[in-house]
């Protein structure tokens, strides 16, 4: 069973194909400790990184609170958030079904609106219809 504590964390689990090695990698705002299990002679063990190496992982962060903040993980300078329509991933409009908000570094951050959903209002609509009659002719 994993211990339970109320901080931050962040992570990532590997399992190798044949289940000979199993990793997890994570991170809080203060420390990152990464544990590997495995045979020394290849031997394979049957376990994965959620189930052999991530219950060390949280043992090892719940065993040593002096290094633990507490705190929240801080955004880097540069870095920008943007609510997306989650099927363009432009800027979201109101008429955008699925908008979710996402991160980017902010020289790549989305500047045009989604076109898939302008249409769907109407105002907006009317026009685009007007300059492509003019357009057209």
């Amino acid at each position: 069973m994993v211990p339970v504590f109320s901080q931050p964390v962040a992570g990532k689990t590997g399992t190798t194909s044949d289940y000979r090695d199993a990793w997890f990698v994570g991170f809080t705002p203060d420390i990152l400790a990464m544990v590997w299990v495995g045979f020394d002679d290849g031997t394979p063990m049957k376990g994965t990184g959620a189930s052999a190496a991530l219950p060390i992982w949280a043992e090892l962060m719940k065993n040593i609170p002096e290094y633990l903040s507490g705190g929240w993980f801080r955004r880097p300078e540069g870095v920008v958030d943007r609510v997306v329509c989650s099927e363009s991933g432009l800027l979201a409009l109101p008429g955008c079904p699925e908008p979710i908000n996402e991160l980017f570094l902010e020289d790549l951050a989305p500047t045009e609106y989604c076109t898939i959903h302008q249409a769907k209002e109407p105002l907006k609509k009317i026009h685009q219809e007007g300059k492509d009659l003019v357009n057209k002719h």
